[in-house]
């Protein structure tokens, strides 16, 4: 069994920790991403204990930070010879209109331009593997939603619903564009959707009534995130799926993700748009 390098965002919770307790039971070096110190460690003892395997590591980052998020690309590539398999899966909505310490709409700081930031400023490593691997952890409420470039940041007429539909879109025209982009290496960009899954989706920070009632119906309603789990899995360890490229999954299969997410000319706005608010000149095709 070939042992990958693996790192997972959102790692403390939900489909991240099942993702991260898989990986890591099959014997890979795990890096995994928190944001909060004493839970992360948490985790990761649980982690070790759940597998056997002491090859894990934690990184402490508050992904919405882009200098954080700097911090983390230059840490992981001054300490590994290349990266495997990257799970971008850290996310969360916010009941209210908040921003980022950049001054960016929190619910598309943290659930789309995290993905794409440290997606590209980790590309030299993923770029060392054999078959590097991005996998971006979207959502079916995508389907719904559509790209106001006018209002991107929902700077008037904030909505949650809106709001989180927005990223999870926004997730694959990331994927699609970025799967274009290195389409001549040897890295796959692929896009999922865990399903309903009995997490912990809403930020700890949400107090009001109608978040506890859209968590506790996560829980009742959700599948196992270890099922999930599973399905993550097979995208980079079975072989038949090994160049597939540019994909949208759900329920370990390939399907066909919403109309609207195909659309060429919104995924390369939004990739400059997204270059423009990180400061970065990432090339795009």
């Amino acid at each position: 069994m070939e042992k990958l390098i693996c790192m997972v965002t959102g790692a403390t919770d939900g489909i991240g920790k099942a993702v991260a307790k898989a990986i890591a039971q099959r014997g890979d070096t795990l890096l995994i991403v928190g944001r909060d110190i004493n839970k992360t460690e948490t985790v990761l003892k649980e982690i070790v204990d759940y597998s056997s395997n002491t090859d894990v590591e934690y990184f402490i980052t508050d992904l919405s930070s882009q200098k954080q998020v700097s911090t983390l690309s230059r840490l992981v590539q001054s300490k590994y010879p290349k990266l495997d398999v990257l799970i971008n899966n850290a996310g969360s909505v916010f009941m209210s209109r908040r921003e980022s310490e950049d001054g960016i709409e929190m619910t598309f700081a943290l659930n789309h331009l995290s993905y794409f930031l440290l997606s590209n400023l980790l590309l030299p490593l993923l770029k060392e593997s054999t078959a590097g691997k991005i996998i971006n952890v979207s959502s079916s409420a995508h389907v719904r939603s559509y790209i106001d470039f006018s209002d991107l940041q929902f700077k008037t007429n904030y909505n949650v619903i809106r709001a989180y539909g927005r990223s999870k879109l926004a997730n694959l025209f990331l994927t699609y564009q970025m799967a274009k982009n290195l389409r001549e290496t040897d890295i796959t960009v692929n896009a999922v959707h865990p399903g309903v899954v009995s997490t912990n989706l809403l930020n700890s920070n949400n107090k009001s009534w109608f978040a506890k009632i859209l968590n506790l119906g996560l829980k009742l309603r959700g599948i196992k995130s270890d099922i999930s789990a599973k399905h993550i899995l097979k995208m980079f360890t079975e072989e038949e799926l090994r160049e597939v490229n540019g994909k949208y999954f759900v329920d370990g299969q390939v399907v066909t993700s919403a109309p609207q997410s195909y659309i060429e000319e919104d995924a390369r706005e939004l990739w400059d748009i997204s270059n423009s608010l990180t400061g970065h000149n990432f090339p795009r095709v």
